[in-house]
C-alpha cells in the first residue's frame, strides 16, 4: 500500500474526525508520513492530497510549500515530518512522531 496513496488524487469514505481543528504536515518522500497517511486510509478518512484534504484535516507538503515549511520551523521549531498540529481550547500542540499521531487519530476516531 505505500506510494499508492500518492497515484491516486481522492480516496472516500464516511468518517470524520471533528471538534478539533488539525493540520499534517508531511513530505511525499518520507517512509513515516506514508505511513500516517495510509492509517488515514485505512482508519476509512477522506483522503484528497491535490486538494490538501483529509476529512476536514489540514495536509501542508512541506517539500513543495516554502510557506508550509516555514509555519512548521515557526510554531513546531523544526522542520521535521510528518508533524500534527492540534489546535483545540486555544492552545496548539506539535506531534512528530508518525506511531503517536496514528495513535492520536484512532483515538479521535473512537470518541465519535
Amino acid at each position: 500500500m505505500i506510494g499508492t496513496l500518492f497515484r491516486r488524487s481522492k480516496i472516500t469514505s464516511t468518517m470524520t474526525i471533528q471538534a478539533t481543528q488539525l493540520s499534517l504536515y508531511y513530505s511525499p518522500y518520507c517512509p513515516y508520513c506514508q505511513r500516517v497517511l495510509n492509517a488515514l486510509v485505512e482508519m476509512g478518512l477522506n483522503v484528497d492530497i491535490k486538494a490538501g484534504n483529509a476529512s476536514g484535516m489540514t495536509l501542508e507538503n512541506t517539500f513543495f510549500n516554502r510557506a508550509a515549511k516555514k509555519a512548521l520551523k515557526t510554531g513546531g521549531g523544526r522542520t521535521t515530518v510528518p508533524c500534527l498540529r492540534i489546535e483545540r481550547d486555544g492552545k496548539t500542540e506539535w506531534m512528530y512522531e508518525s506511531l503517536d499521531i496514528i495513535a492520536f487519530l484512532k483515538q479521535q476516531l473512537k470518541r465519535q
